[in-house]
């Protein structure tokens, strides 16, 4: 009020300054609009804050829209447009989306003459069977199971594995299904046997799939036990999958270990044509020895000295510790890098010229073959010399080992354990 009384007496004061006329006219009107907008407004100035630091490192002072313009009497409140906020990931490619699996899988006997047919014969065949044009079912490939059926679209899949009796008994199939993911567990000490009140042994499959059911909530698709370590008789680690994932901790008759999920992705198949680590149906290279690794001839009637087709080492290329296959580390599938496996070839080159030269040496130095009729049996006479008192002397002579046999020596495993070494050494990118 001390304000607005000082502001009054001022007004008034100037006023009487003008006393007629249009100036007296217009200092009543001004008067008046300075009463009109003090009674408008004093509950809706606000005195402007002191900046603070987040308000000035903001861009702006404290009480400021974020236009920076201060608040107004006469001016209409500006409507603010909601700001986006800034993701980190920005600039980003956004991952795409997981693939729908096509395929169906046909199971077949292990016997099956299907097995032996190829491609195009099933694809034509499932197409006149089902009704529909060959272009919907592009692709049919061979698996460890019998065969996978790839279709354009889920419909034509779904309508397959529908009318699979139609076009199923003529390839002697066993089941046909479409895939589906499969969520493991392992659930680790658990009883190896289980009694009743009165000792009687249970059932144990059907015990364990309620009490699966039981704790997690879920039907399993599939239990079954673990090799048991023989340090532990008494317990054994059960494998549950489900088709859905579990959504909280739990564990099996109160004295197993809480179940963990198993995430392991296979290791890739060997390609039986050319010996690289790739699916078969999809290799175009040209075929290669299993024993040399050169092209043109089989395994069958190759006479050469073994050596690697990935490694360069003196072994055949399905050896099961060549140091180029893939190995799974920390539950991840590793390859070689270009740098680790022209490093492995290079030492396979080494161990298999050194090889080589092992066979050169003792070929040459086999002695030249003797001639039966003069020595019968393999009897060598040996006369005493003049001068001495040894009567003839027969030995029988001892075959020289064979190069086969010498190569299969220790010397031999300790150049594939350098050759695996020699991996460990190389440097990562």
């Amino acid at each position: 009020m001390t304000v607005f009384r000082a502001f009054c007496e001022s007004f008034e004061q100037t006023a009487k300054q003008f006393t007629s006329g249009l100036e007296h006219s217009f200092a009543e009107h001004f008067s008046n609009r300075f009463l009109d907008l003090w009674r408008q407004t004093p509950s809706d100035l606000r005195l402007a804050p002191a900046p603070t630091y987040s308000s000035v490192a903001a861009g702006r002072t404290a009480g400021q829209p974020p236009g920076g313009h201060a608040p107004t009497v006469a001016a209409a409140p500006q409507q603010q447009e909601p700001q986006q906020p800034i993701s980190r990931l920005q600039g980003r490619p956004i991952p795409a989306p997981p693939k729908e699996d096509l395929r169906v899988f046909v199971r077949l006997p292990a016997e099956a003459p299907a097995r032996d047919h190829n491609s195009y014969a099933i694809r034509t065949h499932v197409a006149a069977k089902v009704g529909i044009g060959l272009h919907q079912v592009p692709a049919a490939f061979k698996v460890n199971s019998g065969w996978a059926i790839r279709t354009t679209d889920a419909t034509i899949r779904d309508l397959i594995v529908q009318r699979q009796s139609e076009w199923s008994e003529d390839l002697g199939v066993t089941n046909v299904e479409i895939s589906q993911r499969w969520y493991t567990y392992a659930v680790a000490n658990c009883p190896h046997t289980l009694t009743d009140l009165y000792g009687k042994e249970l059932d144990y499959e059907a015990a364990a799939r309620d009490e699966i059911a039981c704790q997690t909530g879920l039907t399993p698709i599939r239990v079954r036990s673990a090799r048991r370590k023989p340090n532990e008789p008494l317990t054994c680690t059960l494998i549950v999958s489900f088709l859905e994932p579990t959504h909280k901790p739990w564990r099996l008759f109160g004295s197993s270990r809480l179940a963990r999920y198993v995430e392991r992705s296979s290791l890739p198949s060997q390609c039986d044509k050319c010996w690289d680590f790739h699916a078969q149906h999809t290799c175009d290279r040209q075929a290669s020895c299993k024993r040399c690794g050169r092209r043109g001839h089989d395994a069958e009637i190759c006479v050469a000295l073994e050596r690697c087709a990935n490694c360069l080492g003196p072994h055949a290329a399905d050896f099961a510790k060549c140091p180029a296959r893939p190995k799974r580390s920390h539950g991840v599938i590793r390859r070689l890098t270009r740098e680790e496996k022209s490093r492995v070839r290079e030492l396979g080159a080494q161990l298999s010229a050194q090889r080589k030269e092992q066979y050169e040496s003792v070929e040459r130095s086999e002695p030249p073959a003797r001639d039966d009729a003069l020595t019968p049996g393999g009897i060598t006479e040996r006369t005493a010399t003049p001068g001495s008192d040894r009567r003839a002397v027969s030995e029988p002579t001892q075959p020289n080992p064979r190069p086969q046999a010498l190569l299969k020596t220790t010397a031999s495993r300790l150049n594939l354990k350098m050759l695996r070494h020699g991996v460990a050494a190389s440097p990562r990118p």
